[in-house]
């Protein structure tokens, strides 16, 4: 039976935001079949508002690290402090042992990289970029030691793979919206004449702006005369005389009525009584990647609410939401809206429900349940062998993530990050002990990271270097003492063959072993317009000759203009280094000069790949030179045809039909391939997953760990 720990840096006496998500997230693990829950509770349960009903299910127990019962050391003050948590989850996994061990706490997870063991089952919930930043120089090393990422929204999800996402493999995120208890009780109906209640849950805060709200309410109530105002909540935020100024302007407003704190059901029995929310706050929110709780709960009871027209909230709501407000003359001009008729309001409503079936409970439960279940079937592969300490070091991570799983999940081990800043500066922030305490040191990339621990390699030690190409044509591969190094791991065949021949007696420590991908992590549905996309993944630098995918696509053109080419990533002046040097610039402007005068150009944002390949027929390979070229791999794991241009090694790695000489061949292949559409998908995805399916790739792995041990 899966048990699940839970801990959160909530107090569950209060209720805002936070502390009403902890209520629902036991709640909705309580209602998976089959799974016990704990809660460590932050601070002694003084009252029962929020948590009253969730103490009498069977399969939930709360425990009191205050309470002699709980086999806890009592905590020294009024909370648990992040080292004190972390000590009580050590002691409560040694007393019972869980699945999984849920954190709303970034202080909490940064004190469990000391602890491995206990970090590797946990599922670390991020509302916002804010709750990476809290992890300080300890988020790398958090992100690769967890088990599991929940991410509120999937802009959230896209901060993670910018940040952090090299580091965790796609299937160990799982976006979790806010969970929203579903309300089947009666919706509240508003016709002309009666009266027209607004209403506020939550706390009171300066950037919630309920000091302007409750002024735009009086404003609002001189034009609309039947408006009233229900407020509820008791939890302030700002100090005694905001407190003062605040219970100043409920007493003062005509029309507004405060009813204080209510359990959690009579709170949403109160606003169902109502007509309309409102979540007004400081444009300080607008870029924020987080959902509103309290903005679905009002929607989930058909009330329509006022809020601000962040990007995130036009996403949910639309751009033609008509209750985003900016002002106080917002406030009343929405409201006069939702009251210019019977029909306007049901309208609104029937929106704002739509919204929110998304966010009910039943969606929250099939996707913890299926990460839950997913969870508890992977095992580490046991044998009874020794715990491994792997360091991970490296500039850039973002080939390594399967790596690092293959450590952590497959085997067991535990896995470090020594963040390298440049090709040949460690991260200040790294800390020297984790490769003095390692077993295996990795090097992904063969350059300042691999000299340096070749020439401080311990006794004991064994070191790991894997090399992508571009290290070729660099200094460091010569400095590097090669009799330290127990695997040189090349991406592609050809590269192994030289390395081979360039290292004499010690060649034979090179392994061909190709970056790893998740098949099954890169099937996109097929959009209907595909069929005459062609795309390219990464136009940076200049040597990926995105000029040459402008000719295949004029080629495309002059026989079937329905062809067009997406380009996918980075802009070039994203990246300084290379925006700095006068030839690539010289490219870009004459590229862009040409992509401007040329139809059917269009670009995608750097973001997640799976749904852009469903939007593609075929992925161009047309650089110049090339280690592996992932993005080929992966197109093809999705069903995507390459036409790869014949840089050194790609027929090798990659089928020879689809390999081609020139522009013209590449047209007529891409023209050809529409006959066979079917046929040619169903032959990529064959050779991916044959060829670099991380579950493939880890039985090389196996046997390169087994020398390097003997």
């Amino acid at each position: 039976m899966p048990r699940v720990l839970v801990y959160g840096e909530q107090d569950l006496n209060l209720v805002d935001g936070s502390s009403v998500w902890q209520a629902s997230i036991i709640e909705v693990l309580a209602g998976i079949s089959g799974v016990e829950v704990d809660v460590l509770l932050r601070t002694p349960l003084r009252r029962r508002i929020l948590v009253g009903d969730l103490e009498q299910l069977p399969n939930v127990t709360f425990v009191d690290p205050w309470s002699r019962s709980s086999g806890l050391n009592r905590p020294a003050g009024p909370r648990l402090e992040p080292e004190e948590a972390a000590g009580a989850l050590r002691r409560l996994e040694g007393l019972v042992g869980h699945d999984a061990i849920l954190l709303r706490a970034p202080a909490v997870c940064r004190q469990l990289t000391a602890s491995p063991e206990l970090l590797s089952k946990a599922w670390v919930y991020l509302t916002s970029e804010s709750s990476l930043t809290a992890m300080a120089g300890d988020t790398d090393s958090v992100i690769a030691g967890c088990r599991r990422v929940l991410c509120q929204t999937p802009e959230v999800r896209a901060a993670l793979a910018e940040r952090a996402g090299a580091l965790l493999p796609a299937d160990r995120i799982t976006v979790l919206p806010p969970m929203i208890r579903p309300w089947e009780g009666a919706l509240p109906q508003w016709r002309p004449g009666d009266p027209f209640r607004l209403c506020y849950s939550g706390k009171f805060a300066a950037d919630y702006l309920i000091e302007e709200t409750v002024a735009a309410f009086v404003e609002a109530r001189r034009r609309l005369p039947f408006l009233e105002f229900h407020v509820y909540g008791d939890k302030f935020h700002g100090g005694d005389a905001f407190e003062r100024r605040v219970r100043s302007a409920f007493d003062a407003a005509e029309g507004l009525h405060w009813h204080g704190a209510k359990p959690r059901h009579l709170v949403n029995e109160a606003l169902s009584s109502c007509h309309a929310g409102i979540s007004w706050r400081t444009s300080a929110f607008d870029e924020s990647r987080e959902l509103s709780t309290k903005v679905l709960e009002y929607a989930t009871l058909g009330l329509p609410v006022l809020l601000n027209p962040s990007a995130i909230q036009r996403r949910v709501f639309g751009d033609e939401y008509p209750c985003f407000v900016e002002s106080a003359e917002d406030v009343s001009a929405a409201l006069e809206r939702l009251t210019g008729g019977e029909e306007r309001y049901a309208a609104v409503q029937s929106q704002v429900r739509g919204v929110a079936a998304s966010y009910g409970f039943p969606v929250a439960r099939r996707t913890l349940g299926e990460a839950l279940r997913g969870d508890v079937a992977v095992q580490p592969v046991g044998g009874g062998r020794r715990r491994l300490r792997v360091l991970l070091a490296g500039h850039d991570l973002k080939f390594a993530k399967h790596v690092a799983r293959y450590f952590r999940e497959h085997r067991g081990d535990r896995v470090d990050i020594e963040n390298w800043v440049a090709h040949d500066r460690v991260s200040p922030t790294s800390d020297p002990s984790l490769a003095e305490r390692a077993d295996v040191i990795w090097c992904e990339w063969c350059l300042g990271n691999a000299v340096h621990h070749s020439q401080r390699l311990g006794p004991e030690q064994r070191l790991i270097v894997r090399l992508h190409h571009q290290e070729l044509r660099l200094p460091h591969r010569q400095r590097v003492r090669w009799d330290k190094v127990g695997a040189l791991v090349s991406i592609c065949p050809g590269d192994a063959r030289a390395l081979e021949m360039d290292l004499g007696p010690r060649g034979h420590i090179v392994r061909y072993i190709p970056n790893l991908i998740d098949c099954n992590a890169l099937t996109a549905p097929r959009q209907p317009d595909s069929e005459f996309r062609i795309g390219m993944l990464g136009f940076a630098p200049s040597m990926k000759r995105a000029d040459l995918a402008l000719d295949i696509l004029d080629g495309l053109r002059a026989r079937d203009s329905r062809y067009s080419l997406s380009l996918k990533g980075q802009m070039p002046w994203a990246y300084p280094w290379l925006w700095e040097r006068p030839e690539e610039r010289a490219y870009y402007e004459e590229l862009f000069r040409r992509i401007r005068v040329t139809d059917g150009v269009h670009f995608e944002g750097f973001g997640e790949v799976a749904p852009w390949f469903g939007s593609i027929a075929t992925i161009l390979s047309t650089s110049d030179f090339e280690g592996s070229h992932q993005a080929v791999a992966e197109g093809m794991a999705a069903g995507v045809v390459p036409c790869i241009r014949a840089w050194a090694g790609a027929a090798e790695l990659y089928p020879e039909r689809f390999v081609f000489e020139d522009v013209d061949e590449a047209v007529a292949s891409i023209l050809a391939g529409r006959a066979d559409r079917d046929a040619r998908a169903a032959e990529c995805r064959d050779h991916a997953r044959r060829e670099f399916d991380f579950r493939v790739g880890y039985e090389r792995l196996d046997a390169l760990l087994e020398d390097l041990l003997a």
